[in-house]
């Protein structure tokens, strides 16, 4: 590769570094589209703030397309990341970036790990990385454990996406502490996400997962119910495979006089609410 052609990259116009990108990127040569990828890691090291959003968005994109990572190349992301301005994008973008053997994807939840204990705000990215990562059930057990008390961080619109990341890691064993901390968080949302929060949860919540067991227990078992409990019963109720489930959950809670009518009422109100979102969301698919 030319001095001319890794100054370009490197220190050039955003344009003509994406165009250099580019053509160094279509080659045969593994060896020269990771030399390229360091390249605009160096770029991000020297002079990336200057760069907007999209533009590094779009290098980093081409670098999931184009290059097979190594470990070399995952560990200098990670050496990124405590002050690179555009860090989301990285964590965004590292899934396909990381060297895909055990070490290397352990090294990458260590420092997601790390990262949150510093900055709270990146819980949303860093889960929805996370879950793209081939990580085996003592690594989610991990995970899950670890950023059940970072939950309050998220903002209500983020709930359902920080739903969707933690339903998919959650296993047997993490399940029960994890869906009570996450019951408590959908116990803040308003109607507003409550639709999409219900879509999450119906995905994961199947009949038979380890979800919806956890979800079913817990809510025969808890003390006092919440509009949210409520409200996912009759969500869960409305699923052809796991009405009988529910059913015989609701049964239980009724029995127990758990059920009031206040909570009903609300319960009507917020699902009235849902139903309208999932019908808008649906409608413009």
């Amino acid at each position: 590769m030319a001095a001319a052609e890794q100054h370009l990259v490197v220190d050039g116009d955003m344009a003509q570094a994406l165009d250099m990108c580019r053509r160094l990127l279509r080659t045969d040569s593994s060896v020269q589209r990771v030399e390229t990828a360091h390249l605009v890691l160096e770029r991000l090291r020297s002079g990336g703030a200057h760069d907007s959003s999209d533009d590094v968005n779009a290098m980093l994109r081409l670098l999931g397309n184009y290059v097979v990572p190594t470990r070399e190349l995952t560990e200098e992301i990670l050496s990124l990341l405590l002050f690179c301005d555009h860090r989301v994008l990285l964590i965004h973008h590292l899934p396909k970036l990381t060297y895909q053997s055990k070490e290397c994807v352990q090294l990458v939840v260590e420092a997601y790990l790390e990262l949150l204990a510093t900055d709270r705000s990146l819980l949303v990215p860093v889960l929805g990385s996370l879950a793209e990562m081939p990580l085996d059930t003592s690594e989610k057990n991990t995970v899950v454990e670890a950023t059940q008390s970072l939950l309050d961080a998220a903002v209500e619109e983020d709930i359902p996406a920080v739903v969707q990341s933690l339903l998919s890691m959650v296993t047997k064993s993490s399940a029960p502490k994890a869906l009570a901390r996450l019951r408590t968080e959908c116990n803040r949302i308003e109607s507003g996400t409550l639709s999409l929060t219900m879509e999450v949860i119906g995905r994961y919540a199947t009949a038979g997962s380890v979800a919806l067991t956890a979800l079913l227990r817990l809510i025969r078992q808890v003390e006092p119910l919440t509009t949210f409990d409520i409200v996912l019963l009759t969500f869960v109720m409305g699923k052809s495979a796991e009405n009988e489930l529910a059913v015989r959950t609701t049964t239980s809670v009724a029995q127990s006089g758990r059920l009031h009518s206040r909570m009903m009422r609300e319960a009507a109100t917020m699902l009235h609410c849902a139903r309208r979102g999932i019908d808008s969301f649906t409608d413009n698919r």
